[in-house]
């Protein structure tokens, strides 16, 4: 008996995809203000606080703070107060939950600190294999081969090299293509525009106390 173990040796990509875009449908922010509601498109980016607080204070009839030793926006109006709906999807992004919140005082502050820092990981994936891995999105055995770290800013080369040795185990005992795709901490498929490489190793590992176990069977079998 045999089975694949796959590694990842080494890979070369490009972070060139945003934190907030269309794509991973986060660019939203509706909100309404005397009676009239907005919604408003982020164009996309990878923003700083600063600059994120600035686009939105472009798009919106909002003034917009941000606290760097609390890591929160405020947002107020010096008119009316306002309520920044559910409808928004950035909410993760303006350190709110997924709630409409109003404004008190013509006043609002986000519950909890801002997250412009993207995904954390890189989800390697070949959906048409079996692995022994569990997939912390579905909680699932999955095709899910590789969580590679991003530890470096956007618009910079990812540089990995498996310097563990760690292997996975696939189940099935015939490969013939691998279909590999990347995902982000959301489980949304990342679209590489720019070139880039992956090494990938596998072995095929014996069994050899089945093979013992088999050749004694065979053996008693002939007596």
């Amino acid at each position: 008996m045999f089975r694949f173990v796959m590694s990842i040796l080494q890979c070369s990509i490009p972070i060139s995809f945003y934190v907030i875009s269309s794509t991973k449908s986060n660019n939203i922010f509706n909100y309404t203000m005397n009676a009239i509601t907005y919604n408003i498109t982020i164009p996309d980016g990878s923003y700083t606080a600063i600059s994120l607080k600035t686009k939105l204070q472009s798009l919106t009839l909002l003034t917009i703070s941000f606290d760097s030793d609390s890591n929160k926006f405020t947002f107020s109006n010096s008119l009316y107060d306002f309520t920044i709906n559910s409808a928004t999807t950035c909410y993760n992004q303006i350190g709110f939950y997924n709630l409409a919140y109003s404004s008190v005082s013509k006043s609002l502050t986000s519950v909890r600190g801002i997250d412009l820092a993207g995904s954390r990981f890189l989800y390697i994936y070949c959906n048409n294999i079996h692995t022994s891995n569990i997939d912390s999105y579905s909680g699932q055995i999955s095709g899910l081969i590789w969580a590679i770290p991003l530890e470096i800013d956007s618009f910079s080369v990812l540089n990995y090299t498996n310097s563990s040795n760690y292997h996975t185990l696939i189940y099935d005992s015939i490969i013939s293509t691998l279909k590999i795709k990347i995902y982000d901490d959301d489980h949304d498929l990342i679209v590489l525009d720019h070139d880039w490489c992956m090494t990938i190793e596998m072995h095929l590992i014996v069994d050899k106390s089945y093979q013992m176990r088999n050749a004694l069977t065979h053996s008693e079998e002939e007596k």
